[in-house]
């Protein structure tokens, strides 16, 4: 239900209360007790009803659909490595992942060291 509607039922269900009391105090014959009754369970079965639909909404899921698209900020371009150590390529298949982190293996001297990424500025 539209918060609109909710509060205008709230308001009316109000002033059915305030109406209804009035005709109680006002009393004088069974006609103004009737109808100030009546106007009270009206008023309180109102609330009851948007009570109940306001917890039923809250508990509906939420569909949600999210659409990112990642990029970079400028051109990427494959690099060739090379060993720190004896100068040698390097390729993808001399690279691993070691605990989280990247570590390169070099096929002509052997030596092992950790691959960390240069500053781009």
């Amino acid at each position: 239900m539209h918060s609109a509607i909710r509060y205008g039922l709230i308001l009316v269900s109000l002033f059915l209360i305030l109406l209804g009391i009035v005709f109680l105090i006002a009393g004088g014959d069974t006609e103004n007790y009737i109808t100030g009754g009546l106007m009270l369970v009206i008023a309180f079965g109102l609330l009851g009803y948007v009570y109940v639909d306001s917890r039923t909404e809250a508990k509906r899921p939420i569909h949600q659909e999210f659409h990112v698209e990642m990029g970079g900020s400028g051109e990427f371009k494959e690099r060739e490595m090379s060993c720190r150590s004896c100068g040698g390529p390097l390729t993808r298949e001399n690279i691993s992942v070691v605990e989280g982190g990247l570590m390169v293996e070099c096929p002509y001297c052997g030596k092992t060291y950790a691959l960390e990424e240069e500053p781009k500025w």
